[in-house]
């Protein structure tokens, strides 16, 4: 039971890691294609 429980607990971390981190290289992503793209010289 314990194995069991340890195992949940190491998988919903594991998740919670992952999602974390991929929000916030997404937000972060975001964040630099706005930038990049307020510098680039629209003219059309």
């Amino acid at each position: 039971m314990q194995l069991r429980s340890n195992r949940a607990a190491g998988a919903s971390t594991l998740w919670y890691l992952i999602t974390s981190m991929h929000v916030s290289l997404s937000t972060s992503n975001h964040l630099w294609a706005s930038r990049r793209l307020s510098q680039l010289p629209y003219g059309r």
